[in-house]
């Protein structure tokens, strides 16, 4: 904590409180307040990590959707499901221009995006976003990679939660 704010401190007096990597130290301090607990804090560093990250280095950069992804889990956290979901389709559709829709860093997103329908309550959309998540792991990780682990899991837990007992069996087996 002491040594981040440090880091932005001297970012912004060399680099100015609007340079790009002072959004950096912002988004890592979101991220840590987020983990301690300390939401308020941690949503402002995240609102203002963002602030400059729309402008420069703009609204189509990997930096801007890491930060939205991350207020989004913020958001999601604390069970503020109608702040998380503009998060993460924004953060998603960011991901999606710059990586392509099978990058393994779109399923990331996707697979939170998932999550976030399931607690919404709309199983179908969760489930087709995992089936997606499941796709993008398979082709760019392969079967025996964790994160495929986790796809399947996911479905297997979905499935499940659904009374779909047998289907929910076949993804655990699987996993």
């Amino acid at each position: 904590d002491p040594l981040l704010l440090r880091v932005l401190s001297i970012q912004e007096k060399i680099l100015g409180e609007k340079h790009p990597d002072a959004a950096r130290p912002l988004q890592a301090l979101g991220t840590l307040y987020d983990r301690m607990g300390n939401t308020a804090k941690a949503e402002s560093f995240y609102q203002r990590a963002i602030s400059i990250q729309e402008v420069n280095p703009g609204p189509n950069h990997p930096d801007l959707a890491r930060s939205l992804a991350g207020l989004g889990m913020l958001y999601m956290n604390m069970g503020d499901y109608d702040k998380a979901l503009p998060m993460y389709v924004r953060a998603l559709s960011i991901q999606e221009k710059v990586y392509g829709p099978e990058h393994p860093a779109v399923a990331n997103t996707r697979g939170k995006l998932a999550g976030l329908y399931e607690k919404l309550g709309n199983a179908v959309m969760a489930d087709k976003l995992d089936h997606q998540v499941l796709n993008i792991d398979e082709k760019a990780l392969g079967w025996s990679h964790p994160e495929t682990a986790t796809a399947l899991m996911n479905l297997g837990v979905l499935h499940e939660r659904m009374g779909e007992l047998n289907l929910a069996k076949t993804f655990d087996e699987q996993a």
